[in-house]
């Protein structure tokens, strides 16, 4: 064991631990999240898990149930429910069963505004002239929003869906891993923290944001310097995860939202956003929410060095003349987009 402290973690009850954990104003509604920063001026097929970890750091509250108990398989398996799987531990025929994790820690991963990107993108099909575009802008597809504060979030039954891009320093996280004296094959989980913003007091309705992963050099997207205006050399857009001295370089199938994976969700309800909200404002809430557990293919691309990055987009039908909500990302005033590890702190051999 390395430095040792007491503590109640998450899937092993009260035991020995070997590392510490880490520890705006009124919006007018009828402009405010269609482009640049807001608080200046049925469902998903997808199925929820619950748990619950202990962590120190970050404010940021998850829409789950309550704690589940049980050892996780250093393989980290996940089941039809998106649940960690466990490992009994014996034997089999085939050879020594894998290490299992009896107890683990959720760990903000500390963010350099060098180690964050973010960006957005908005199809084309959401109208002419688009409503995000600070100008009037015939194609929503062609935007780019690498310096946009507040970006909306739609999903439309007929226009399609809008989706914000993250991506972090995955080089940057694995040296963290080794700056608290753990090794890459220690991270098993990590969770998504994102700032929530609607121009209400509190939600009227609960809603689900969709993560998704992009992996790998066809899926590296430039973040840029425009908010909500048309894509240059260096930008990202709808229909071009970059542009360079030859052109646009497409998204891998063809725009974003397919060329994605999707590796879990992000719940807002009424209780999670008031007991996360950061201002009391009787006309606003920012809530500050944290993801269900994601993927092992999250983990797998971290490890890897795979360059991955998230897509949030939203699950549950929202319209483009319905009302606004969306997430903040680097430039707002707001907390940044935060990246949670779970790391292992005790394995069963």
């Amino acid at each position: 064991m390395r430095r040792l402290i007491f503590g109640c973690l998450m899937l092993g009850g009260c035991l020995v631990k070997d590392n510490p954990a880490w520890e705006g104003s009124a919006a007018d509604a009828s402009t405010i999240g269609l482009s640049g920063e807001a608080s200046s001026t049925t469902g998903s097929s997808w199925t929820p898990t619950t748990g619950a970890e202990a962590t120190t750091g970050g404010t940021g509250t998850d829409s789950q149930g309550p704690p589940t108990t049980g050892a996780v398989s250093a393989t980290t398996s996940t089941t039809s429910t998106g649940e960690v799987g466990s490992s009994t531990g014996e034997a089999s025929s085939t050879g020594p069963a894998a290490a299992e994790c009896l107890a683990t820690e959720l760990v903000q991963v500390p963010t350099d505004q060098d180690d964050l990107w973010d960006a957005g993108v908005v199809p084309s099909t959401m109208g002419s002239p688009c409503p995000w575009a600070m100008a009037d802008e015939p194609d929503c597809g062609g935007l780019n929003f690498g310096k946009t504060g507040f970006f909306r979030l739609v999903n439309d039954p007929n226009l399609g869906k809008s989706a914000a891009l993250l991506r972090f320093n995955d080089q940057a996280v694995i040296d963290f891993i080794s700056e608290q004296q753990y090794e890459p094959k220690d991270l098993v989980g990590a969770r998504l923290e994102l700032v929530v913003w609607e121009p209400l007091a509190q939600p009227t309705e609960d809603s689900t944001l969709e993560i998704g992963l992009l992996v790998g050099d066809e899926a590296y997207w430039d973040e840029g310097g425009r908010d909500a205006k048309k894509a240059q050399e260096n930008d990202s857009s709808a229909v071009c995860r970059t542009i360079d001295g030859q052109g646009c370089n497409p998204w891998p199938a063809g725009d974003a939202l397919a060329s994605g994976e999707p590796i879990g969700l992000l719940l807002v309800t009424t209780k999670a956003a008031m007991d996360a909200d950061q201002d009391a404002l009787p006309d606003q809430y920012h809530a500050k929410l944290r993801s269900e557990p994601l993927g092992a293919a999250l983990v797998e691309a971290l490890v890897g060095g795979k360059q991955p990055s998230f897509l949030v987009s939203l699950s549950t039908p929202r319209a483009l003349n319905a009302g606004v909500i969306g997430i903040k990302l680097e430039e707002s005033s707001e907390a940044d987009p935060e990246l949670y590890l779970e790391l292992c702190t005790q394995w069963s051999r």
